[in-house]
């Protein structure tokens, strides 16, 4: 599941409250629009995490169709390392190379700061979530602000917090789509589906998505969480170090 890191000032007393001791990203934003800068986690070339660096960058300007979001908390994915080390990069994932330096990360909740042009349905101060471009070039969520495309960016529910909110982009658009995109999922009501790891950060919103979809759930588990994946609303949960699958699923 994501984990979240956090800035430690920001106007939003909510976000001031730091989740993890990952907290050396303090809002310090000099100067006026068009001339701001703000620190953001780069790095220059691919390797181990010791290539980021903490750095004063100037703040990314909003194009046709985005909207620049100030980071409250950012969620940790795997991607992330994986862009860092030049394992995506090496495996031809999305994209090929980066242009350095770059700023990684997917995950983001905090606040709409302005929007380009074309970039409707949403104002300063808007709580709001969502991912990054993941093009290679476009800077992603370690940084104080980030830009990202308008379709990348969804309100917050009232019921969530921001540090609830950064897990959910990557982790839910990636159960979702597997479940019912129409060219990789496809999913209808009525039928049967197997979600391994389904305590997971992807497992547990895909057993969500799948019942609200209509689908009959089974689910594999350890016997930990079994209670919780059941709470979930599995139909089915199987302990997958104690139990046949195969044959868990055929009765």
């Amino acid at each position: 599941m994501s984990a979240t890191w956090t800035q430690l000032r920001h106007p939003d007393a909510e976000i001031s409250q730091s989740r993890m001791s990952l907290a050396w990203c303090s809002i310090g934003v000099n100067g006026v629009q068009g001339e701001l800068d703000m620190r953001a986690m780069v790095f220059d070339r691919y390797g181990e995490p010791d290539v980021m660096s903490l750095s004063e960058e100037p703040v990314p300007e909003p194009q046709d169709g985005e909207v620049l979001i100030r980071v409250g908390f950012a969620g940790v994915n795997p991607s992330d390392s994986k862009a860092r080390s030049g394992e995506s990069a090496r495996a031809g994932y999305r994209v090929r190379d980066f242009e350095f330096p770059f700023v990684t990360g997917m995950d983001a909740a905090g606040v709409v700061e302005r929007t380009g042009s074309n970039a409707n349905g949403f104002r300063r101060g808007d709580r709001v979530i969502t991912w990054s471009a993941a093009d290679g070039k476009t800077w992603g969520s370690y940084a104080e602000f980030m830009r990202v495309p308008v379709r990348n960016v969804s309100p917050i529910p009232k019921s969530l917090s921001f540090a609830q909110a950064a897990a959910v982009p990557v982790a839910a658009l990636t159960a979702f789509q597997a479940l019912f995109h129409a060219e990789k999922g496809g999913m209808m009501p009525g039928q049967k589906v197997l979600i391994h790891g389904a305590a997971g950060g992807v497992g547990s919103f895909a057993v969500q998505f799948a019942k609200s979809g209509g689908l009959l759930v089974a689910a594999t588990c350890g016997a930990n969480n079994v209670a919780y994946v059941r709470s979930l609303g599995a139909d089915r949960v199987i302990d997958y170090k104690t139990e046949d699958i195969g044959r868990a699923i055929r009765d």
